[in-house]
């Protein structure tokens, strides 16, 4: 028979510029790129030698017969095994790869395994392909089977193409069906046209297509620095730990970029980066390099001789000036190492520890290095896991959050009206965590609305368990929030509809801001609480006097209370404070505001806040922060013993 290969060779000359074109830049190595890459050198292979045969059959009687088994036997080899990597490929890129094992696995290998087993014996047996007694090429029994074979892998293409479309960005799933597509086609051309040689060319076309469009690596690059992205350290990261393959980290923040842009603007500073991720691109092999944020990349490098050489070309490199803009400039860099990353459970925990050490870095002086071992690697993992508590406790995932009253006693009334309503945080592995651990990391988390809102919804709910004994009482709860509230829109529309909802008084509740938030959204804030004061709610200034603030702005604010920190009534010794402290209480109550000392905690403290003429005291002098049960009790026993608590 007399094949038509002209195609293949011009495929097989393509594949080849396009396999070239893949390897010559350096690939994310994930798994589905490290698969495309074996599947292209399979197709070359398979190309060629599907060509070499062609020839070979064509001239039979020019050829060893021995040589002729050989590449036909390797030929039919690779055709069976292309269909169950493209499989294996889908599989990869929806994730799916590691479902397919045991039995799952061996249903789908046996075919290809079969196959493979009649290949091997095919010599002896003559049940795929052999010469007959006159030269030629003859087909044996068995050689239609191949065909079955190919079409029954490309309907298990299909059905998980589609099981797991899902799974599967638009633009893959539409490239796959047009792969199963051409392959189909061309697998039914040649069945009934042998001499047309086009599973070849389709394997060939559909290659090329998913080089253009699923194998894009672009989505995975810095458009500025040309270095891997975020998105693809994430990945990285999480491919090392799923693996627990042993990897050290280091990253970088490179000053002095600030007065680049100030001096020769956004596009010199754009040519900097490129200068320094073309730096980075060339580090010694083995080592992999990421642009995190702004100025902040790092290099995840796997031995410890790579290690030091990528640490030597840093300190070498930023030890000589950079050229931009015809100006030579000097740039520093602050170094976070970290000698294992296996040390944390997740990609997203060790960029938050990388986040929390850049913060450190930059209260030092430039240039510095900073290892994350030890005590302090063991303080950033803790934080990281009380962060990771709080989200799932949110969830309702786990933990537990618990609210506790502390009264404060009225020197007027002699009795405790007011109760402020604190927070406690109690998980199964960390124990029992303060609030002056969790609340920032829970702001720095993004998650302290969340648990402001939880706060608002027990208070409220405690209020309605206890209906009797609240009327009784006749008291506010004081409640804090955060300064991140006030940026929400509609924020004080949301908070009455809350309570509301719940049936609650407002006159009932107090809100506590801190100065901080008093000063940052000043006018938002005014907004807020005018709205609010409006419906019945009123607010306290909480910790006055443990901030910068500006004296006259907080005064601004239509506060019907402020709380004072206890720093500035324990310093009696100095005329000076004393007499600070005096003039701010005659200041506070000529603006009209109820005066609340904080931290009380003996008599001695307790009778000069009372001589004062202090509205409010609290501390542990008068009660410490009580669970909800002894709470109701210290109420009762307040109300059946009379008005009078002193």
């Amino acid at each position: 028979m007399h094949y038509i290969y002209g195609y293949e060779i011009s495929a097989f000359i393509f594949l080849i510029i396009i396999t070239a074109r893949f390897f010559e830049r350096r690939n994310f190595p994930n798994a589905a790129n490290k698969l495309f890459g074996f599947i292209l050198w399979v197709a070359i292979t398979d190309l060629a030698l599907d060509i070499l045969s062609s020839v070979f059959i064509t001239y039979l009687d020019r050829y060893p017969y021995w040589l002729v088994l050989i590449v036909n036997t390797a030929f039919y080899s690779l055709q069976n095994i292309f269909p169950v990597l493209v499989i294996f490929y889908i599989l990869v890129l929806a994730g799916q790869i590691k479902q397919f094992t045991g039995a799952k696995a061996a249903v789908l290998l046996f075919p290809m395994i079969f196959f493979e087993v009649i290949l091997l014996i095919n010599p002896l047996t003559k049940l795929v392909f052999y010469s007959n007694e006159i030269n030629i090429y003859t087909r044996g029994p068995l050689f239609n089977y191949f065909f079955l074979g190919s079409l029954f892998y490309m309907l298990v293409t299909v059905y998980y193409t589609v099981k797991f479309r899902s799974r599967l960005q638009p633009i893959q799933y539409k490239t796959i069906l047009c792969f199963i597509f051409l392959i189909v086609a061309a697998v039914l051309i040649q069945y009934f046209f042998p001499s047309l040689l086009l599973i070849g060319v389709a394997i060939a076309l559909s290659i090329t297509m998913m080089f253009i469009t699923i194998q894009n690596s672009d989505d995975m690059r810095d458009i500025v620095s040309d270095v891997f992205n975020f998105e693809a350290l994430l990945l990285f990261l999480r491919s090392c730990l799923e693996d627990k393959r042993p990897c050290r980290l280091i990253a970088i923040n490179i000053g002095g970029f600030n007065r680049v842009n100030s001096l020769l603007g956004t596009e010199a500073g754009h040519q900097l980066l490129r200068q320094v991720g073309s730096f980075l691109r060339g580090l010694p092999k083995g080592c992999w390099s990421f642009r995190l944020s702004g100025t902040r990349f790092a290099m995840i490098i796997f031995t410890g001789e790579a290690y030091a050489e990528v640490l030597k070309a840093l300190d070498e490199r930023f030890a000589q000036p950079w050229q931009v803009g015809g100006m030579k400039l000097n740039l520093y860099v602050n170094n976070c190492l970290l000698q294992n990353i296996n040390y944390f459970s997740s990609a997203e925990n060790i960029v938050s520890a990388l986040e929390a050490a850049f913060g450190d870095l930059e209260k030092g002086d430039n240039g510095r290095s900073l290892i994350l071992e030890g005590a302090y690697l063991a303080a950033i993992k803790r934080k990281l896991e009380i962060e990771e508590a709080l989200r799932l406790a949110l969830e309702g995932g786990g933990g537990n959050f618990e609210l506790i009253f502390q009264p404060i006693y009225s020197t007027a009334e002699r009795n405790y009206p007011v109760a402020e309503v604190l927070l406690r945080f109690n998980n199964e592995s960390l124990g029992s965590v303060s609030p002056s651990e969790f609340i920032p990391l829970a702001e720095r988390a993004g998650l302290i609305r969340q648990i402001d809102e939880l706060v608002i919804k027990k208070s409220c709910q405690f209020i309605i368990n206890n209906q009797a004994l609240m009327k009784n009482w006749q008291g506010v709860l004081e409640v804090n929030l955060s300064a991140s509230e006030f940026f929400s829109p509609g924020f004080a529309d949301k908070l009455h509809e809350l309570v509301s909802s719940y049936a609650v008084d407002p006159a009932g509740l107090c809100f506590e801001v801190t100065e901080t938030a008093a000063t940052v959204s000043c006018d938002i804030l005014r907004d807020c609480m005018t709205r609010l004061q409006a419906l019945g709610y009123c607010f306290a200034l909480d910790d006055f006097g443990t901030g910068y603030s500006n004296l006259v702005q907080v005064i601004s604010l239509p506060f019907n209370a402020v709380k004072l920190d206890r720093s500035l009534l324990t310093d009696k010794n100095s005329d000076f404070a004393m007499l600070f402290f005096n003039d701010l209480v005659k200041m506070f109550k000529r603006a009209k505001l109820k005066i609340i000392i904080e931290g009380v905690e003996d008599a001695a403290e307790a009778e000069y806040a009372d001589a004062l003429q202090i509205d409010f005291i609290q501390g542990f002098y008068y009660s410490y922060p009580l669970p909800e049960k002894d709470f109701i009790k210290f109420l009762h026993s307040r109300l059946s013993s009379g008005i009078d608590c002193e």
